[in-house]
Formats: structure tokens, sequence, C-alpha cells
């Protein structure tokens, strides 16, 4: 599904008298916490992926890390990112990564 404006849902009646609140989440319970990684890309790949990550409000860590997740098949709305921890792929973790 796409995200929509809030507005978007509290305009709907089947979310009328609702409560809306913010949550933060510790999402390293999730995906455990960051590691800094080395890669190296073209001058010009790098301008493309920043001006994405840009126009859609993400870092460059995040925009690429979704778009790897994508590409192997893991998606929020197939588990999120625990599917990784359920799936491992052929030489995660085994040094040769």
């Amino acid at each position: 599904a796409n995200a929509r404006p809030i507005e978007a849902h509290q305009a709907s009646g089947d979310y009328a008298g609702g409560t809306w609140a913010f949550v933060d989440v510790n999402v390293d319970d999730l995906l455990g916490p960051a590691e800094r990684v080395n890669i190296t890309i073209p001058k010009r790949a790098l301008q493309k992926i920043d001006a994405a990550a840009s126009s859609t409000h993400l870092t460059r860590s995040s925009l690429l890390m979704k778009g790897a997740l994508e590409l192997i098949g893991v998606s929020e709305g197939q588990g999120g990112y625990k599917a990784l921890q359920a799936r491992p792929a052929a030489g995660w973790g085994s040094g040769g990564d």
C-alpha cells in the first residue's frame, strides 16, 4: 500500500474518533546495530543515488539499504527486516560477504 498523509486517514470515516499518536521505536532490536561499510561507486551513479535519496527524504544509507533488500526479496510487506534472520543468504556471516 502507498503511504498517504495523516490528514487523509483523519478524514476517512473508517478512523472517525480515533486517537493519533507517534511512537518512538528503537529499531536496533529489529535490525541490529548499524555497521559502517566502504563501497566504491562511480561518481555519476552516486550523484543519481544522492538525488533520489534527497527527493524521497531518505539518507543515502537508507536508500541503498532499502534498494538492496528489495533486490534480494526482503520487503517490509513480507515480514520486514526480521526476514533477514529467518532467511540468511548464502555467504552471509561466512566472512565472504
